[in-house]
């Protein structure tokens, strides 16, 4: 029978694996477990000091798989630092073993190529680096109802004013015209996976599944809760059920985050070998002599894979690990007695990777058969790890060999890594050139330190793994160098990384100690102004701004930043100068436009905000993102049919973008067409199935009366998203709506429990306390968040708790004429005036309710078909005791065919209100609404 050289291979290392029989019986049982089995475990964690041969007991598993048909997936720590590229690098394996996954691979290379075209672009805005590499998955961008913070129905969203609409975004949104490419290109990761997940279950069939992760510790911690996802199977999709999942690392993954796996976890730790385990594998090999055995044990401290090397070098020439003159290199390579092949394996230690073409630069070009030969052979030493096409010394002998040529030649230790560094110069890197400034670093040290801290800057731009792969690298060099500065560099670097808001605490180290070039330090300063920007922190993000425009006062980009932050900081007057500056310097990109169209809105400014998004269209004509952004600033002034215009020319430029379809539901749902924006909505929800839709459709059934269409979607968008806490607090106003009071109660308390400062659901909640007559709890939510808690209601509830003096002064204060913003509401004044009148304050009370009616007329021309605009003013008509005229107003409305929705707010409003004013005027209104309100079990109501 004939061997081949991958079984004689597979032998000699299997010897390596004395003393871990037990972990491999116990594996190759578990295999032939069915996954319903009880004894069956799903996830191996093999974990122990470095050089214990984790590594080695991870690939025998993946071997025992394959003897048991299993299709067989590993993921080293060369792809450990992206979620992407472990997902990626599992599916290429998948399919080399015969699976279909083409659609897998139709995206993810259509993603690639979307992603260069768009790095590649020649107006890429600087942030967008970090958008693709992150993603912006959760409701974020394409889920959020409104960019511009208002939902379909025109509720202001909690979430809005994080998710306003910035330089990136309209960016991609103009440059990304495909739905499908969109959500594809904003989160890759979620996308891919689910993707992956429904190919693999399809394709598999019957097929078992195991899959090694290795050096587990070196993955970013974004890799790390992306693998347990994957293995609980709750935010992408479920693995198959016969799938084997193994880990391997220096430490257990995060005991808490993994704790619900605790039970299907089979956890492998390791340990070096004693001096007893020592001796009785060497033994196997034919060595016996104390005076043999006590020199392996003292050079290799029980490591098992050096261990087996020394073993077959002494079973040949004991003396040659006997002789105390012999160095620890020497003893590794003993038994290969061609001094070129001993020159080879010491010269091969030195790149941190290997293939042919490397190992021919010590061999030299022109012989390539040389080559070849020698890379056949220096694959089967025991201490190299052979990764299929490549391979790689065991870190300990690495190590040793490094530091020898090191020591011996500090000359040719530098020429060979100037060669090393020439090459990968040469043929080029797949990524982050990682290779070149490790070279670079062991060649020179001292003058490489500077680039490589200035190309950390740029390896952030990749997040978190791509700074940890350069800091790998320079904890590399320092280690293989011996350069006290790079190491010095790289524990600040990797201690930065650890903490808390890592590439902040990275980029902080970089501006501040590292005497970065200016240009270099512009950059990282907007990056972390970015981050800073991100997380809230506008003060410190302002510092970083305003020393970026100092570095470089021409940069449009910078003050584009500057003016975010002041309008962040409510400093709208210095945000419009910054983005005025910024339109001087750059006038061919609509981002300062944009931005300052966002400011002029929030100011209330609305004609200037038209006219600079009118401004960024004819500068970027087929973006139809910004003409519905147009089209929201006419609906948010009355301009209905000009509204639903630019709409439907937005959807001709975009027929398929979400937030447009969502947005023109809005507006057509305005203009009493229900069944249009109701059509809208499903094709938004049928384009883009998340929460945020979700949301949007239950707001707008909620509002023309199908409350339990409404439930239906609050929970599919909290099955697409349960930790959004502002869709259980909406769903709780639909059971308040529904009458189901208790329940609705349970909702709002369960989303701000999980989110305290969840506002609008704390206003919710006061007004079911205030149907449930709990006044006590209410008056409790409305001191928790007074600033947050509609006026109307808070107002509501001081009127019922007897405090009309503090109502009154409340109220007035709340309705008060701005010069710098809109008249107050109706409602508003209705409820200013009623306080004042059971407050003995008359003529105040009159005032007040004669603007509420003047208020209610002005406002009824803009939207003629909007209920609330006649209901308030009529309220206010019977304060007065013009009962008349408040009868005929509300028959005026009735006759209209007005939103259910909305009389089952009025009437809720008016029964609670009953008994602060005429009583009997009061239920002639009830009345004539409850003719009209749609029937609900449990309906609260006075009578």
């Amino acid at each position: 029978m004939t061997t081949s050289l991958r079984d004689i291979l597979r032998k000699r290392r299997s010897a390596a694996f004395f003393g871990r029989e037990n972990h491999r019986d116990d594996y190759r049982a578990n295999l032939a477990l069915p996954p319903n089995d009880e004894a069956r475990r799903f996830v191996y964690n093999i974990h122990g000091n470095a050089g214990v041969g984790k590594t080695l007991l991870l690939r025998e598993f993946q071997q025992l798989a394959v003897d048991a048909e299993f299709l067989t997936a590993r993921v080293d720590d060369e792809h450990a630092d992206g979620p992407l590229d472990m997902l990626n690098s599992v599916a290429e394996q998948m399919k080399s073993q015969g699976l279909r996954l083409e659609g897998y691979t139709k995206q993810y290379t259509a993603y690639l190529k979307t992603r260069h075209e768009l790095l590649s672009s020649p107006d890429v805005p600087d942030n967008i680096a970090s958008m693709l590499t992150y993603g912006l998955t959760r409701v974020g961008f394409l889920g959020m109802s409104v960019l511009t913070g208002v939902d379909v129905a025109g509720h202001v969203h909690p979430d809005g004013a994080a998710n306003a609409i910035d330089e990136g975004r309209v960016w991609l949104m103009s440059k990304i015209k495909e739905p499908q490419n969109l959500r594809l290109t904003l989160d890759p990761i979620g996308e891919l996976t689910a993707l992956f997940l429904r190919e693999l279950a399809k394709s598999a069939g019957s097929r078992r599944l195991a899959f090694f992760f290795d050096s587990f510790e070196n993955a970013a911690p974004t890799s790390q809760e992306w693998l347990l996802a994957l293995v609980e199977g709750e935010k992408h999709g479920s693995l198959p059920d016969d799938v084997v999942i193994t880990i391997a690392g220096q430490h257990k993954p995060d005991p808490n985050a993994w704790s619900l796996l605790r039970p299907f976890t089979v956890d492998v730790e390791l340990h070096p070998f004693t001096r007893e385990e020592t001796s009785r594998l060497l033994a196997r090999h034919g060595v016996t002599d104390p005076q043999t055995i006590e020199p392996v044990w003292e050079l290799t401290g029980g490591l098992p894979v050096l261990v087996d090397t020394l073993a077959q070098a002494a079973a040949g020439d004991p003396d040659s690990i006997r002789d105390p003159s012999g160095g620890a290199v020497d003893r590794f390579l003993k038994g290969i007695d061609d001094a070129e092949r001993r020159r080879i394996a010491r010269l091969c230690a030195l790149p941190q990777y290997l293939n042919q073409d490397v190992l021919a630069l010590f061999v030299g070009e022109e012989e390539p058969e040389r080559a070849a030969e020698l890379y056949g052979w220096l694959r089967s030493l025991r201490f190299v790890v052979d990764e299929g096409g490549r391979c790689h010394y065991h870190q300990v002998v690495r190590s040793l060999m490094v530091r020898l040529q090191r020591n011996s030649s500090p000359a040719e230790f530098e020429r060979h890594h100037r060669t090393l560094t020439a090459y990968y110069e040469r043929v080029g890197e797949p990524g982050p050139p990682l290779q070149q400034i490790y070279h670079r670093l062991c060649a020179d040290p001292e003058t490489a330190l500077a680039d490589a801290l200035s190309g950390a800057v740029d390896a952030c731009a990749d997040g978190v793994p791509g700074a940890r792969r350069w800091t790998r690298a320079l904890e590399q060099a320092a280690q293989d160098s011996g350069a006290t500065e790079t190491a010095r560099w790289a524990h600040l670097l990797g201690s930065a990384l650890s903490g808390a808001e890592p590439e902040a605490a990275f980029l902080s180290h970089l501006i501040d100690k590292a005497d970065l070039p200016e240009p270099t330090l512009h950059k990282a300063l907007r990056e972390r102004w970015r981050l800073r920007h991100d997380a809230g922190r506008d003060a410190e993000a302002f510092e970083d701004i305003e020393r970026a425009i100092r570095l470089r006062p021409d940069d449009a980009a910078s003050y584009i930043q500057r003016g975010r932050t002041h309008r962040e900081l409510r400093r709208l007057d210095a945000a419009i100068a910054d983005f005025d500056r910024a339109c001087e310097l750059d006038s061919t990109i609509p981002a300062p436009l944009v931005q300052r169209a966002l400011t002029f809105e929030g100011r209330g400014d609305h004609d200037a905000a038209l006219a600079d998004f009118t401004r960024a269209f004819a500068l970027r004509p087929q973006d139809g993102h910004l003409l519905a952004h147009r089209a929201v600033l006419h609906r948010a002034q009355g301009r209905h049919a000009e509204s639903l215009a630019d709409f439907d020319r937005a959807l001709r430029l975009t027929p398929d973008d979400a937030w447009t379809l969502s947005q023109r539901g809005s507006t057509r749902w305005r203009l009493d067409q229900f069944e249009a924006a109701l059509a809208d909505l499903d094709r938004a929800v049928e384009l883009e199935p998340t929460s945020g839709r979700f949301l949007d459709r239950a707001v707008l059934r909620q509002d023309i009366g199908d409350l339990e269409g409404a439930l239906a979607d609050c929970d599919r968008a909290l099955e697409a998203d349960p930790e959004y806490t502002h869709v259980l607090a909406h769903r709780g106003d639909v059971h308040r709506l529904r009458g189901d009071l208790e329940t609705a109660l349970r909702d709002l308390d369960r989303a701000i429990a999980a989110k305290p400062d969840e506002f609008w659901a704390i206003g919710r909640r006061l007004k079911v306390r205030l149907l449930l007559e709990d006044y006590g709890g209410a008056l409790a939510d409305f001191r928790a968040a007074p600033d947050s808690v509609p006026a109307e209601l808070a107002g509501m509830l001081l009127l019922i708790a007897d405090e009309a003096m503090e109502a009154f002064l409340y109220l007035a204060e709340k309705a008060g004429r701005s010069p710098d913003g809109p008249e107050a509401h109706p409602w508003l004044l209705f409820l200013t005036g009623l306080a004042a009148h059971r407050a003995g304050e008359g003529p105040r009370a009159e005032e007040y309710l004669r603007r509420g009616i003047v208020e209610g007329e002005r406002l009824r021309e803009l939207e003629p078909r909007e209920e609330a605009h006649t209901f308030n003013p009529a309220m206010c008509h019977l304060v007065l005791g013009e009962t008349d005229r408040a009868v005929a107003m509300v028959r005026g409305m009735l006759a209209d065919s007005p939103s259910p929705a909305r009389i089952t707010e009025g009437l809720s409003s008016l029964r609670l209100l009953r008994p602060l004013v005429e009583e009997s005027a009061c239920d002639v209104v009830i009345d004539l609404l409850a003719e009209h309100a749609e029937p609900s079990d449990g309906a609260p109501g006075y009578r």
